[in-house]
């Protein structure tokens, strides 16, 4: 569309090939609002990923902050403090090891996100937790699991 508006704007351009370069791919065009209705609509309906780079990311974080939302719900936490606690409360990290295990976001991202410092640290907590065998693990792996499935 880009292409055809300004070609009709300066068609001598378009006939020198000016506009030849393909437009960059999207899967949607519309605003952010009609972008998240996108995602809830096509979530879970496809089992196919079909998304690249930056759209992979964005789908990305907005998975990650919806399953943020409803782990504080689970966990009947505030944000702020969840973001307070240290990292070796269990509840920061079984939120950090939710974000890392259902969606495409980085270790960086999650350690900006939760406030956990460097992401080694993001790293180290989320390796804790899922290599943890103590029956209080076990027991909030398996709530956060039923819960964000």
């Amino acid at each position: 569309m880009e292409r055809i508006m300004k070609f009709s704007e300066d068609p001598e351009a378009g006939r020198r090939g000016e506009f030849e370069v393909p437009p960059k791919a999207s899967w949607f065009l519309g605003s952010e609002s009609f972008k998240a209705k996108l995602d809830d609509l096509v979530k879970g309906r496809t089992e196919k990923d079909t998304f690249r780079g930056e759209q992979r990311r964005d789908h990305g974080i907005s998975e990650a902050e919806r399953l943020l939302a409803l782990c504080l719900q689970i966990l009947e936490m505030k944000e702020e403090d969840l973001y307070a606690s240290k990292n070796t409360r269990l509840e920061k990290q079984a939120v950090a090891w939710v974000l890392k295990t259902k969606t495409t976001v980085t270790g960086v991202w999650i350690a900006e996100k939760l406030q956990m410092g460097h992401r080694v640290n993001a790293s180290k907590a989320i390796s804790r937790f899922r290599n943890s065998e103590e029956v209080e693990v076990i027991n909030l792996k398996s709530k956060m699991l039923q819960s964000t499935a």
